[in-house]
């Protein structure tokens, strides 16, 4: 009997051990769902941090669906179709990341964001930070302005 239930045990502490509240990636990309502004950006050497109103340019990225748009003042810049998937990061432990189809270099030499890479993010209240998956890559934050 005692064997019993120390089966009984084992299988209720494993069950216990799923994370049941963590969100799957389709759940994590809905959460993206809205615009966001752009405040800044910084790397891991350099923490002074890289401003709109120091490169007098805004930049606003719009997720719906797994669409993915970002603007520079205002222009249109980038126009794709992205996914989400939970993958190791260089970082530490596993981190959602941006997959994006038919991804490409935009032409602008300003452009911070260098989105053909692997990019990690994380939604932390009404903020997004998006990190580039390198030693050194840039870190940007953004606010939430609308939400879909």
């Amino acid at each position: 009997m005692r064997k019993y239930y120390l089966l009984l045990l084992i299988v209720i502490l494993n069950s216990c051990s799923n994370n049941e509240s963590e969100l799957n990636d389709a759940q994590t990309q809905a959460l993206l769902g809205g615009r966001w502004n752009w405040v800044q950006s910084t790397t891991q050497s350099n923490s002074t941090p890289i401003t709109p109103a120091i490169v007098n340019k805004s930049r606003v990225l719009a997720f719906s669906g797994t669409s993915y748009k970002e603007y520079e003042n205002g222009t249109l810049i980038s126009n794709r179709t992205f996914f989400v998937v939970k993958k190791p990061s260089i970082y530490g432990g596993e981190k959602n990341m941006f997959v994006f189809k038919n991804a490409y270099s935009s032409t602008s030499k300003s452009s911070i964001f260098r989105a053909t890479g692997e990019s990690s993010f994380e939604i932390i209240g009404k903020k997004l930070y998006i990190r580039e998956e390198f030693a050194n890559g840039i870190i940007e934050e953004y606010d939430r302005v609308l939400e879909y």
